[in-house]
């Protein structure tokens, strides 16, 4: 297909020899409307070329009047010196008759063919009419040639966009399979054009997406209707990328399906940005939470020993004042007493509180050895007592050496503690593996507790054991699941009441 450039040269070419003209010009309107100009010309002087260049529509020459009006004219020399004295001047002399005859398409005028001719005599009825029908053929080829040109430019223009964009589009006929080559699935999964034929191209996508996809996709193509859903699919290098997918039908002008066409868009980081807002959520709806359990605990908790040292103190000022020193001595004890109990108190919530604001540091963690070194810790301080250790194999997980450590003292000191009125504490902590996690298990022979109440462990200053029975902060189980969640992992408990407890939390691998 020509251009329309090549076209205005061919009209140049072949005109002179159709109508016997000596000059030939092709003028186009711009894009403004306002002016004509030169989209080629020949046999006319330099001067008058010069004058084609760009013609103001305005003008008063014959091809500016021809395109205002829509009506070609056919002009003798006489006739052009009287409407244009100065043009006179500027033709060639030889060139007695001329003719600006429009370009019209669909009732528009898009130029004008202006000829030059030797020779005195008037244009006769025929002469005008075979002149006209020249013009008709030259707009239509001109414009066949500036739409095909369109077209070119857009297609370009549409394959550059999808070349540069993450998006990967492919059309299959109306069998929903792969017929021909697809260069950008082809790019992307580096499948070769063997591979992806057919349904070949379903063996990019990720095993457990494969069957949900081609099962939805077989019910999409029966029923012409639009296809929508999500996979992972392989990339050239190996690595598997969320791709949301959509497919269209497309219909011939009767009806009939001609085929499909359909686009896969990369969302593996929307979807990772929609997860970590997600999971931001989910920190700042803790944090409320555990800031109105801290309101309630500094004026309750807290409080309660306050209370007590003033109300002691008081007592023992006034025993003071009347001599009964031992009495004063034991208030002033209890006053001391409290105030430590309040100060273990604050540091047990400073401590959660680092634990929750301290960036991980992530890494291998080997479990095991976490393990062996709470347990020596705890048996130094606990060398009257008989406690079994049964510890399985544990897993190296990735995580903060530092919390997890602190995360495991909690857990195998409350084990250590709840046995402690047993003759012979048995402790066993061991693993088991799950699809995307490990489980890890911490389970005690000790006093156990009500496992309908099992979630309030897990709450700060929430306590099932009176201080008499059992001494505590009620703030190491908060610790504990703060430290799991921060970590990917959950947290949870059971027991048997009087016959032992376990924990348990979860690890990403």
């Amino acid at each position: 297909m020509l251009t329309p450039e090549e076209v205005a040269r061919v009209v140049l070419n072949e005109a002179p020899l159709l109508t016997g003209a000596r000059a030939v010009v092709v003028l186009g309107l711009d894009k403004t409307g306002a002016h004509l100009q030169s989209q080629g010309q020949v046999g006319f002087t330099s001067l008058m070329a010069d004058w084609f260049t760009q013609v103001p529509l305005n003008s008063v020459l014959p091809v500016a009047e021809a395109t205002r009006t829509g009506e070609a004219l056919f002009l003798t020399g006489d006739e052009i010196s009287q409407r244009i004295p100065e043009l006179a001047k500027l033709r060639d002399p030889e060139l007695r008759r001329g003719a600006a005859l429009p370009l019209v398409v669909n009732d528009r005028v898009t130029g004008v063919l202006g000829l030059g001719f030797e020779g005195e005599r008037p244009f006769d009825d025929a002469e005008r009419a075979f002149l006209t029908s020249v013009a008709t053929v030259c707009a239509q080829a001109l414009e066949r040639a500036r739409l095909y040109e369109l077209t070119r430019v857009s297609e370009t223009r549409y394959r550059s966009l999808v070349e540069a964009t993450s998006q990967i589009v492919w059309t299959v006929p109306p069998t929903g399979a792969f017929d021909t080559d697809q260069p950008a699935w082809r790019a992307y999964t580096g499948q070769s054009v063997e591979a992806h034929l057919g349904w070949g191209w379903a063996d990019a996508l990720h095993p457990e997406d494969r069957d949900v996809i081609t099962q939805g996709w077989m019910q999409a193509y029966q029923s012409r209707a639009v296809f929508e859903g999500e996979a992972r699919v392989r990339r050239h290098d190996g690595v598997y990328r969320l791709m949301e997918i959509r497919a269209v039908p497309v219909l011939d002008n009767a009806g009939l399906l001609r085929e499909w066409v359909g686009v896969l868009t990369d969302v593996t980081e929307q979807r990772l940005a929609q997860e970590e807002l997600r999971e931001r959520t989910r920190a700042l709806e803790r944090a409320n939470v555990e800031l109105d359990a801290f309101s309630y605990s500094v004026s309750h908790d807290l409080r309660a020993p306050v209370r007590h040292m003033f109300g002691f103190l008081g007592l023992a000022r006034r025993a003071l004042s009347t001599g009964a020193n031992d009495k004063a001595a034991g208030y002033v004890s209890t006053a001391q007493n409290a105030a430590t109990r309040m100060n273990t108190m604050i540091d047990a919530l400073l401590t959660l509180s680092r634990t929750s604001m301290q960036p991980l540091q992530l890494g291998p963690v080997d479990l095991q050895m976490l393990v062996n070194r709470v347990r020596q810790d705890l048996d130094l301080e606990n060398t009257d007592r008989q406690v079994i250790w049964e510890i399985g194999h544990l897993p190296v997980v990735q995580g903060d050496s530092g919390t997890l450590e602190l995360m495991l003292m909690n857990l195998l000191s409350n084990a250590v503690k709840y046995t402690s009125r047993r003759d012979r504490a048995v402790i066993r902590v061991w693993a088991e593996e799950r699809p995307q996690a490990w489980a890890v298990f911490v389970a005690d022979n000790g006093a156990g507790f009500d496992p309908r109440y099992a979630e309030r462990l897990f709450g700060v200053f929430q306590r099932l054991h009176r201080a008499d029975e059992f001494e505590g902060t009620g703030v190491g189980l908060a610790n504990v699941r703060r430290i799991v969640e921060r970590h990917g992992g959950q947290v949870w408990a059971d027991a048997v009441p009087g016959e032992g407890a376990t924990f348990a939390f979860t690890l990403p691998k």
